[in-house]
């Protein structure tokens, strides 16, 4: 079965369990600390999926990391991970569930690439503007990026709309060397 299948039955489980207990705000903040603490930590990624250290030991570090914002039913499915021997696979599962929370609350995230830094008041312009196409809650990022020399990218979802002057200019070239 690939990753993404097993990641997405677990995450499904962990949504049930967070709607079942009426608590999707609190269990999305706990997986979303987790989901930061193991982005920013190659050594807990390679940790849990390293088969030599015991499972005891796994949970263990799992649960000090996260005694002081996690509830019990949290702690519970890392367990019931962790026994099924898929302790591997914590983040794809963690990613998932926080697009399907997303989903769940009409949410997009986004991130905008420019080629210059943006005003709040552009930034929250640009923001208004997804939100009324998409009618949804758009949570953009913003990153500057010099080589797309102006305009700006937006990748939201499965979106991209690519206004900048550098895709501009590949479209223009392209199209000159077609005609020769």
């Amino acid at each position: 079965m690939s990753v993404f299948r097993v990641a997405n039955r677990y995450a499904s489980a962990l949504m049930s369990l967070a709607v079942e207990k009426n608590n999707l705000e609190s269990f999305s903040a706990d997986v979303e600390f987790m989901h930061n603490t193991m982005a920013q930590s190659k050594e807990l990624r390679l940790f849990l999926s390293n088969p030599i250290i015991k499972k005891p030991v796994k949970l263990e570090v799992l649960k000090e990391i996260i005694k002081s914002r996690s509830n019990k039913e949290l702690t519970g499915f890392f367990e019931f991970v962790i026994s099924k021997n898929r302790e591997e696979l914590l983040p794809d599962i963690i990613k998932r569930f926080l697009e399907m929370r997303d989903d769940k609350m009409g949410i997009l995230r986004g991130e905008v690439i420019c080629a210059v830094e943006l005003t709040k008041g552009q930034q929250a312009k640009m923001k208004q503007e997804l939100e009324t196409v998409t009618k949804k809650k758009v949570e953009l990022s913003f990153k500057v990026d010099d080589k797309i020399i102006g305009g700006f990218l937006v990748k939201a979802g499965d979106t991209v709309i690519d206004a900048s002057i550098a895709n501009q200019l590949r479209r223009l070239r392209k199209k000159f060397s077609e005609q020769n």
